[in-house]
């Protein structure tokens, strides 16, 4: 990711030993999108299944 921070800033200077808001910021984001990676690879999987199978349905229908 761009943009990173040094380790130093990314203390949070109220809390001793707290997460920057900058750093808790990258994390979030991060964690969305590996998420946003897993639904689509799932809604590619599916479509790609829906596709076969209406390919199949269609060869199998052809010689009606």
């Amino acid at each position: 990711m761009r943009g990173h921070l040094p380790p130093h800033a990314l203390v949070d200077p109220v809390t001793p030993g707290g997460e920057s808001p900058e750093r808790h910021l990258e994390r979030r984001l991060a964690l969305l999108h590996e998420e946003a990676e897993r639904v689509t690879a799932g809604l590619l999987t599916r479509e790609a299944r829906r596709q076969q199978a209406h390919t199949t349905c269609l060869q199998e229908h052809e010689g009606y």
